[in-house]
């Protein structure tokens, strides 16, 4: 059990009884470890990391993050708030969000973000217009959100290459060229092919922007929750993606956001449990952070099971859940959608 368990029991009871349960207990030392196992999987020269922070909003976890040397990427303007509260200069934030309305487009420009992936042509005609009518407005970096049905399957999100054109017009109305192009692949995803795969495709696609200067490969990498279940493989992602890149004519900058993969391992979630009848009962409370009121995390428990020394064997139960208790030391390890 020891050699499991991410905390000695002392330290375990002491925060329980500090702060009760269910409690989140996240590991700072497991975090930056794994952020700068992810930096260094990808060796392409002008790389830069923005965090996902729609996968947690934590404050604290934020101020970590920053102090690796990451940057943030939003997709809500609440999102960028925490940023800017957890001290990210808004040049490191990148937003690729939908759907805001001129005061929300006003507010983003307001605090200084400088980076913007847009979604649609209305919302690209609308970040212009905000931008044109701000006095001294210092230049933007905008992008595109790509929709690609071969990829992206069929998603009201984004412009299509066929839509190039017109943005480009539009953005050049206001004095800004289109730089950038976003791509995101999927939530929680762990077949590395699927990203490799797409590198190509999307690549082609950057290229017919004129002003092409930086490619955002998005978010989506996913972190294997499932007990022995397979995982992002980041060097084989960032050899093949850095080796394409390099074959450019031109220097292109890399951004990538990942989210749950670098956050996800390093927090153990103790939940409220007891014993009735022979069994253990599990009741895991709705844990949403205020940040994220318009979402239900779906919890994943996994309990590990030590039988006179053979490996554990993992069981996930549903939201509320009752398993036979076979041995007396049940340890309830990490594994749930972070916060």
């Amino acid at each position: 059990m020891a050699e499991l368990a991410p905390f000695p029991l002392e330290t375990a009871q002491a925060l329980l009884s500090s702060y009760g349960s269910p409690l989140y207990v996240y590991q700072s030392a497991l975090l930056r470890q794994t952020i700068h196992q992810i930096a260094q999987s990808i060796p392409h020269p002008s790389t830069q990391f923005r965090f996902a922070s729609v996968t947690n909003g934590n404050i604290a976890l934020l101020q970590i993050v920053r102090q690796e040397g990451w940057g943030l990427h939003a997709n809500t303007p609440g999102d960028i708030y925490l940023g800017l509260q957890a001290g990210f200069d808004p040049q490191h934030i990148v937003y690729s969000g939908s759907n805001l309305n001129r005061p929300e487009m006003e507010q983003v420009l307001h605090w200084g973000i400088a980076t913007l992936n847009l979604d649609s042509l209305a919302q690209l005609q609308l970040c212009c217009d905000v931008y044109t009518s701000f006095p001294s407005s210092p230049p933007l970096k905008l992008g595109l959100r790509l929709n690609l049905p071969e990829l992206t399957g069929d998603s009201r999100i984004g412009v299509r290459p066929e839509e190039f054109p017109a943005a480009i017009a539009i953005a050049r109305q206001a004095g800004l060229p289109l730089t950038g192009l976003h791509f995101y692949r999927g939530t929680g995803t762990n077949a590395t092919q699927s990203f490799t795969n797409a590198i190509h495709t999307v690549i082609s696609a950057a290229q017919k922007l004129p002003d092409w200067q930086y490619l955002d490969f998005g978010g989506g990498f996913g972190y294997p929750y499932q007990h022995g279940g397979a995982a992002f493989d980041w060097p084989e992602f960032g050899a093949q993606l850095s080796d394409r890149l390099a074959q450019q004519s031109r220097k292109i900058d890399l951004v990538v956001e990942p989210g749950r993969a670098a956050i996800a391992g390093c927090a153990v979630l103790w939940p409220k449990w007891f014993l009735s009848n022979g069994k253990v009962k599990f009741k895991l409370w709705a844990l949403i952070p205020p940040s994220r009121t318009f979402l239900f995390p779906p919890f994943m428990v996994v309990i590990e099971k030590f039988l006179h020394g053979k490996p554990p064997k993992p069981y996930t139960p549903p939201m509320f859940a009752e398993i036979q208790l076979t041995r007396e030391i049940i340890w309830v390890k990490t594994v749930s959608y972070p916060l």
